[in-house]
């Protein structure tokens, strides 16, 4: 065979092994994908020169090639051997001191390769030969080649070895995984030695490279067919008789090819029936877990009953898919049984403990204590806040607060002493209706997170009560000093009109002396008279009145002949001081003196957002514009000035305001405004 011929039979060899080694780039992101690379770049460099130095005619040329065959060609045997390592498990040969150990004969030879022109320890003494057709190039081997040569077989050996150790005894994937590389390293191997022996078939031809392209084919079968940059060798001892979890190795036909000590034990196997057999045979309850097309399947449980006890096992299921078919199944079993009891037991208490909430007799919140966001409300929450507890799960519990600040200073006690006892705060619902609440607060843990209990108790009543009497005790002690300087002032009045009668004894000249005395005590008579009205004011606690019946009680009390009085309050109810019936007493009766010829009286609703307007309105003469607040003020008017003062105290205290706001001559009109947390619908 010439040399031409055998040049081609070289460059096919080595475009194989590049092409093998452009495919591993595929793989890179798998680390042993290098390793492939490695010796497919090898295989390629190695067949390329060695038909060059085949193909070339002078000694110089032919010697070139192969200083430039031997510059990469020693980390063949690295190749192979880290390979084995990475995938058969050995990977304990790819420390820094056995990398060290690997690498250092193939890195001198190649440094001493191409010195070898100043040395006789590798080859030396070149000619040219001919042998047949051929014309190669002889030398004579120094012992660095010797050692070179050792160094190369000694780590081909080691691969094969580690190769064969890995898969004795595996399935039949993994087993063949190990022949394909067995016979990728041997091919080549045995043809190099039977040439270091002078005994090659083509005399003065190494046949070695070119059979580089058949462990090209076999690898990229290997890694396409078998996946073996996909899938790796079990190696059993290392890791299935070490897994306390039973592990079972199913066919494609879901027959046990292995298990491990932890199966046996689980299922009480002798390994006598069980090999070979259809592990639907085995475990029916199995049997939904094998109808999966997916490369992984995670299942919660199955139940296994042993000797009359449920066992509960967590099933982890990888199916090894080869071609678009399942080829083999790894089981993995986890007894779950104690956490599964234990998970029910604590999902009982759970829900137990959330009844108990839902039921409590007061709105309950439960949030989370790192980012203060909703976890739980029972149905008095969701009531009293009007929220969707679907919809506020996740929101920050701030949102309940009508001043976030509130909950700010809140945390900052809880914080502090680990629990808050009747912090007092306004809240607010979705809707903007605020209100007062004691909130009662502790750390607890809720379903495994570190959260905050608060409850709260509506103290809305309570602080419209305090309100309430706190302007009740200003507006007396304001009225008593008033009122006692009135009356002071009468009675300086009378008693120096009591002075002039006595300096005057004739009566018939004391007329006028006569008629202002009267009038003092008729001032102080009606003084008296509001004083024991005014003093009632807050006396009873505020509480929520029909205002239908309020107006009907004061309609009977009125003199109201020849006037039609029309009542429509819609059965409201209002939050107002015991006195407030005085109120429509007052103005019906300031109808009647003051109105004229009144033939009509309406009493009525009127709602807004904010609150009510309750209306008190007649047909008389109306109220000037110049007199519309001055009829409020004490002592203004025809009679005794008091009657619609008194009126407007009386709904102050507990946040009511009264105005007229009628057109004069054609009638008066009060407005009563009702806030809308004092305002209820019967």
């Amino acid at each position: 065979m010439d040399a031409g011929t055998l040049f081609i039979v070289q460059i096919i060899s080595a475009i194989a092994s590049m092409g093998t080694f452009m495919i591993t780039f595929w793989f890179k992101k798998n680390p042993e994908s290098r390793y492939f690379r490695l010796l497919a770049g090898v295989c390629a460099f190695w067949a390329f020169f060695y038909g060059m130095e085949l193909f070339l005619p002078t000694l110089n040329e032919k010697i070139l090639a192969m200083q430039m065959r031997f510059m990469i060609s020693p980390y063949m045997g690295v190749a192979i051997v880290m390979i084995s390592a990475k995938h058969f498990g050995w990977e304990r040969l790819l420390t820094l001191k056995w990398k060290i150990a690997i690498y250092f004969v193939p890195v001198l030879t190649t440094f001493i390769a191409l010195t070898w022109n100043y040395h006789h320890l590798f080859r030396y003494d070149f000619a040219l030969s001919q042998v047949g057709d051929l014309t190669i190039l002889t030398y004579t081997n120094g012992f660095w080649f010797i050692i070179y040569m050792i160094s190369t077989y000694v780590l081909s050996l080691l691969s094969i070895s580690i190769s064969v150790n890995a898969v004795r005894g595996a399935n039949k994937v993994y087993a063949l995984q190990g022949l394909v590389f067995f016979l990728a390293i041997t091919i080549p191997l045995f043809p190099d030695l039977v040439h270091q022996m002078n005994s090659s078939p083509i005399p003065g031809y190494n046949l070695s490279s070119a059979l580089f392209a058949i462990s090209s084919i076999l690898i990229l079968w290997s890694i396409y067919h078998l996946q073996m940059l996909n899938i790796k060798p079990v190696v059993r001892a290392e890791v299935m008789e070490r897994l306390t979890d039973p592990v079972l190795l199913l066919d494609e036909d879901d027959r046990l090819m292995d298990y491990n000590s932890a199966a046996a034990t689980a299922f009480s196997w002798d390994g006598q029936g069980q090999m070979g057999k259809n592990l639907v045979e085995l475990l029916p309850e199995i049997t939904p877990l094998l109808i999966i097309g997916d490369t992984k399947a995670h299942f919660p449980e199955i139940v296994h009953v042993k000797h009359g006890l449920r066992v509960i096992y967590e099933v982890n299921t990888t199916n090894v898919v080869i071609d678009g078919r399942i080829k083999e199944r790894i089981i993995i079993l986890r007894d779950v049984t104690i956490r599964k009891s234990a998970q029910d037991a604590l999902r009982e208490r759970e829900r137990q403990y959330r009844e108990l909430l839902d039921r409590a007799p007061f709105p309950v919140v439960l949030t989370n204590m790192s980012d203060n966001r909703v976890l739980f409300l029972n149905e008095k929450m969701e009531k009293k806040f009007e929220v969707d507890k679907t919809r506020v799960f996740g929101l920050e519990a701030k949102v309940f607060y009508a001043n976030p600040e509130d909950r700010a200073r809140m945390l900052a006690i809880l914080n502090d002493k680990g629990s808050v006892s009747e912090f007092e705060a306004q809240m607010v619902s979705s809707t903007g209706k605020k209100f007062w609440a004691f909130i009662t607060a502790t750390t607890i843990n809720f379903e495994g997170t570190h959260s905050i209990f608060a409850a709260f108790n509506d103290i809305s009543e309570r602080k419209q009560m305090e309100d309430a009497l706190r302007v009740t005790n200003k507006k007396l002690m304001l009225l008593s000093s008033v009122s006692r300087h009135d009356m002071v002032n009468q009675l300086t009045v009378l008693s120096g009109y009591l002075a002039i009668a006595q300096e005057n004894p004739e009566p018939e000249k004391m007329g006028h002396a006569f008629s202002r005395m009267g009038a003092s005590v008729n001032s102080l008579r009606n003084m008296i008279e509001f004083t024991k009205d005014y003093q009632e004011l807050g006396a009873r606690e505020p509480g929520w009145f029909d205002l239908t019946e309020l107006v009907e009680r004061s309609r009977s009390k009125a003199a109201l002949s020849g006037i039609h009085v029309d009542v429509d309050l819609k059965g409201v109810r209002v939050y107002g001081d015991a006195l407030i019936e005085k109120v429509f007493s007052n103005l019906f009766d300031n109808s009647i003196r003051h109105g004229g010829k009144v033939t009509v009286i309406r009493i009525a609703l009127e709602e807004g957002d904010k609150g009510t307007i309750v209306y008190f309105q007649d047909d008389g003469v109306g109220v000037a514009a110049e007199d519309k607040e001055r009829i409020f003020q004490r002592g203004f008017g025809k009679n005794t000035g008091l009657g619609l003062f008194l009126s407007r105290e009386i709904l102050a205290i507990t946040g009511m305001s009264i105005k007229e706001n009628g057109v004069a001559g054609q009638g008066a009109r009060f407005e009563i405004s009702v806030p809308a947390s004092i305002y209820r619908k019967a």
